[in-house]
């Protein structure tokens, strides 16, 4: 067995290590001429890992009558008992309306976004950030004087996650979350996050569904993931899901934007297309000083994902939102989605989405 087949024999269900390879070049394909037809920039998925097929005499298991969403307490902040005792990922999937070339993996350009130095300005103190350190070597750094509550959030997830530093009160984590919430630094990445999405997820939308829409539905919150290196460890920062197995949208499409280098163990692993298992990880390279970059659009709802322990000897540091056109959004009123029990409705208090207007 090959080391990147051990790996992911010691994160993914066996299931998911029993799938034919036959799709994984018609995937590239797909996802590279869906790219050109919509005019944007757009690499095919690099090959991914060779798995081996079933034995010829497997029988195939039927497709379930119905899909059933399971019950997710509203406000749990907790992985739900039938997603943490490894039913994830093998359920009945919703059917969606998103067109098969907004559902290929697509490299998207960008350009004039300060991404980088918005995040380094969060992250750094202002004497790590005038000295130019990189956020890829965040990992290298000895901790500095400010406390738990002055730290910013995602660093000090990264930290715990390494084993850096234990953990925190939960007094202190609730002065974490009430200072990340109004930190100067982020309300100005949240700003630079709102052209993010008019400028780059709104027109790939609208060039997907042929509409010419400006106007977007988005997820209020971004995720903001600090991964340090974890040489050795066994903890998995994403354990492997479906973005529909915390119920959320099928019409739903992920955009996961990289603000250093991302290849093999630290970045998001992916198959190109739902069942196909051609695991492979997003490979691209930091934005540029002037704010050029790339993200990749994917269908990240029902493409099964996760991420290993990362080996390598960079930090990792990303973004990840979710977008619905807005001809296909549906208010869901009082359902909720994700551990955190966002409800599926645009705006308001608690609400995961909310809808960008034209300028």
């Amino acid at each position: 067995m090959d080391a990147f087949r051990e790996q992911l024999s010691r994160v993914l269900p066996p299931s998911w290590l029993a799938s034919p390879v036959a799709g994984a070049a018609a995937g590239a394909t797909a996802s590279a001429t869906a790219g050109a037809a919509l005019g944007v920039a757009t690499e095919p998925s690099p090959a991914g890992a060779t798995i081996e097929p079933p034995p010829a005499d497997a029988a195939a298991e039927p497709p379930p009558k119905r899909f059933k969403r399971p019950d997710l307490p509203s406000g749990s902040n907790r992985t739900p008992a039938w997603l943490a005792e490894g039913s994830h990922g093998d359920g009945a999937l919703p059917p969606s309306a998103l067109p098969p070339t907004l559902q290929a993996e697509t490299r998207v350009a960008y350009a004039g976004l300060k991404l980088v130095d918005r995040a380094r300005r969060m992250l750094l103190t202002p004497t790590q950030y005038a000295a130019g350190v990189s956020l890829a070597q965040l990992h290298t750094l000895p901790a500095d004087d400010r406390s738990p509550e002055a730290t910013p959030l995602p660093l000090w997830y990264a930290r715990i996650q390494a084993g850096v530093v234990k953990t925190c009160t939960k007094q202190q984590k609730k002065e974490m979350l009430r200072s990340w919430a109004k930190h100067p630094d982020r309300l100005a990445f949240d700003a630079v996050y709102l052209e993010f999405v008019r400028t780059v997820m709104a027109p790939h939308l609208a060039q997907g569904m042929g509409d010419g829409r400006t106007d977007i539905v988005y997820q209020q919150t971004y995720a903001f993931r600090v991964v340090f290196p974890q040489v050795g460890s066994r903890v998995t920062p994403c354990m492997p899901h479906r973005d529909a197995d915390y119920r959320h949208l099928p019409e739903e499409l992920n955009f996961w934007c990289p603000l250093t280098p991302v290849f093999e163990s630290n970045s998001l692993y992916v198959e190109s297309a739902p069942g196909l298992a051609d695991w492979h990880p997003f490979t691209l390279p930091a934005p540029e000083p002037g704010g050029e970059g790339s993200c990749v659009a994917w269908f990240g709802n029902q493409c099964r994902h996760f991420t290993l322990p990362n080996d390598t000897d960079q930090t990792r540091v990303s973004f990840d939102s979710r977008a619905v056109p807005p001809a296909l959004w549906r208010d869901r009123g009082g359902e909720v989605a994700g551990p955190d029990g966002k409800a599926l409705r645009l705006d308001g208090a608690g609400a995961y989405y909310k809808r960008l207007q034209p300028p």
